[in-house]
């Protein structure tokens, strides 16, 4: 079933089975995309090394979307990816920290 996942709740009773769905969330992704003479090319900016192309924009977005969901699937193993912002306390040359 496209764009529904079985969970615990809401439940629904069928004759004897019992089936749970509920809709997927929707992530939304930035990318940064190019066209290269008759190509685009792509890749998401939380996964620089993933690169992928279309034929026309559309595609380039289908193929982004299919590389995010192979990324985050588990099925990849050491997936490289950009992380959050890293907080670090720095100390000015007085010995004080900076904030």
């Amino acid at each position: 079933m496209l764009g529904y996942a079985l969970r615990a709740n809401p439940t629904y009773t069928h004759d004897s089975f019992r089936i749970a769905i509920s809709r997927l969330a929707m992530v939304k992704q930035k990318y940064i995309y190019w066209k290269e003479d008759n190509t685009w090319l792509g890749y998401l900016e939380d996964y620089p090394d993933y690169w992928t192309q279309g034929e026309t924009e559309e595609d380039l977005k289908e193929n982004l979307i299919d590389i995010y969901k192979e990324l985050t699937s588990g099925v990849i193993q050491n997936v490289r990816k950009i992380a959050p912002e890293l907080t670090v306390a720095q100390r000015h040359s007085t010995g004080n920290l900076l904030q």
